[in-house]
């Protein structure tokens, strides 16, 4: 990817009424997070220039929060060729020369490893398709004829009667100065008065151009409609996520039982045990262990510490060798090296208004059952006995004991 300039155009207008949502079509979370920062984050691996999402009114208020993107808006919804006429035109200073990869919001799964083929066929070629095999009719035909793509046929006007096709997936690589050209020469559908961007293919081809495609699978191409297409995606996307971390060395007991985030980090020779629930932030260092029936949440977990069964860790820091072994809760925390969080130890971050910290030093105890209330310092060495109420900073090397004392009476 060295040496090349390119631009990203992602198509994001328009509401998706089969989603049957008051939430805009590419918000809809896979893996935590939502489809439009699937394909951005995609997009940042290649280093483009330029991320240029083309949205519609209603949407570009709910995106003002995304980073290092160029918002367009498509006042009138026209169709995709008319989107990426006002994304072209809004990119007045974009080179012939660059490398455009226009893609859709609603395919979350497309990999930059997929859009680097795509360029590597673009060279003598006016643009590159994407394509893959399936026998669903809802997609477009792409038509090819001496290993090169002629045109591409919308769901809705062509017959489709095989039981497989080469399906149309909606991804397209060019050189600006060709997508340019093309985009312009594209004509209003009459019968639905929208402008076709497939229309470009056959425009194409009539004035002497060549046309490449390339095929991936059906699983990475996946457009999302309605939310049975949204749970066939969240599938795909946690499959590759499992085959992922067990390729680069992590131990999954029981993949199939292990959910991920799109952002997930964890180290090598780290294991994770059934019933695992990772959501947004999380990254884990090297030979960690983390239990079943556990749910981290922005999270930092160091090189061989133990996160133990049914324990919640959110918005923490979790030092190298600490454990935390059984049934605890630790929110807003920072803990150091090689400390030992007891069961059923809660640390109550939240007064009804606010969030507050705690923070637990190196080499630490905290016995079973105590509760820690924040905001709260408990220094390296220190002990704090099971059962405490700990309400006030531990000094350093020090034992705190936070309990009623036991009595005991007879029972006449």
């Amino acid at each position: 990817m060295k040496n090349k300039a390119y631009t990203f155009i992602i198509l994001a207008a328009g509401h998706g009424k089969r989603m049957n949502s008051g939430l805009p079509k590419v918000l809809h979370k896979i893996g935590n997070f939502s489809m439009l920062q699937h394909v951005i984050y995609n997009a940042k691996q290649l280093n483009p220039d330029n991320i240029a999402v083309v949205v519609d009114l209603p949407l570009i208020e709910r995106l003002e929060c995304f980073e290092d993107i160029q918002l367009i808006t498509q006042e009138s919804t026209l169709g995709t060729g008319d989107a990426v006429k006002t994304a072209v035109r809004n990119l007045k200073e974009l080179p012939d020369t660059d490398i455009v990869v226009v893609q859709y919001g609603d395919t979350p799964l497309i990999k930059s490893s997929t859009i680097n083929k795509m360029v590597s066929c673009l060279e003598g070629k006016a643009l590159v398709c994407l394509g893959f095999q399936t026998s669903n009719k809802e997609y477009g035909r792409l038509i090819i004829e001496d290993g090169s793509l002629r045109e591409i046929i919308e769901a809705q006007n062509g017959e489709n009667s095989d039981k497989e096709f080469l399906a149309n997936a909606g991804i397209m690589v060019a050189y600006a100065k060709n997508l340019r050209e093309l985009v312009g020469k594209i004509e209003c559908n009459k019968l639905i008065h929208e402008y076709y961007l497939t229309d470009i293919v056959s425009i194409a081809v009539k004035s002497n151009l060549n046309v490449g495609y390339v095929i991936t699978e059906e699983e990475e191409a996946i457009g999302i409609n309605n939310r049975n297409d949204l749970a066939k995606a969240e599938f795909y996307f946690q499959e590759n996520k499992r085959k992922f971390f067990t390729n680069i060395g992590v131990t999954l007991a029981a993949p199939e039982t292990v959910f991920f985030s799109l952002d997930t980090q964890i180290g090598v020779d780290s294991t994770i045990y059934p019933y695992v629930f990772f959501g947004p932030g999380v990254k884990i260092g090297s030979g960690a262990r983390v239990g079943p029936f556990t749910k981290c949440e922005d999270t930092t977990i160091g090189d061989s510490a133990v996160v133990g069964n049914f324990v919640e860790v959110k918005a923490s820091y979790i030092g190298m060798d600490t454990k935390i072994k059984h049934l605890s809760y630790i929110g807003n925390t920072k803990v150091g090296l090689e400390s030992n969080i007891g069961a059923g130890t809660v640390v109550c971050n939240y007064d009804g208004k606010r969030k507050h910290k705690t923070n637990i030093g190196s080499n630490c105890f905290v016995g079973a059952n105590s509760s820690l209330i924040a905001p709260l310092n408990v220094h390296d060495d220190s002990v704090i006995a099971a059962g405490s109420v700990i309400v006030e900073d531990v000094p350093e090397r020090s034992l705190a004991i936070a309990r009623e004392r036991q009595v005991i009476k007879k029972i006449k």
